[in-house]
């Protein structure tokens, strides 16, 4: 098992009302097997943040876009690697 934990943040800025993004990313989440947080923003943007093996990150990253690009716009805010937390 390797001791680099992979982050990844971004922004959707969602263009429907009524939309639950959070149970959508947290069950593609799971299904992919990376862990994170999503947060809904007053400005109708939804914050991600996502960690893992990197690759699994990545993946998860390219489902996301690709489920929910007919209701979204993304914004890429950062990536970074980092050791494993005790």
């Amino acid at each position: 098992m390797s001791d680099v934990v992979f982050r990844l943040e971004f922004w959707f800025e969602v263009q429907m009302q009524g939309v639950d993004l959070s149970h959508q990313t947290v069950t593609l989440a799971m299904g992919i097997d990376v862990s994170g947080t999503v947060q809904n923003l007053p400005d109708r943007r939804v914050y991600l943040r996502a960690k893992g093996d990197e690759s699994k990150v990545i993946k998860f990253q390219k489902e996301v876009q690709s489920e929910l690009k007919h209701i979204c716009t993304f914004q890429p805010i950062g990536k970074q690697s980092s050791g494993a937390l005790n």
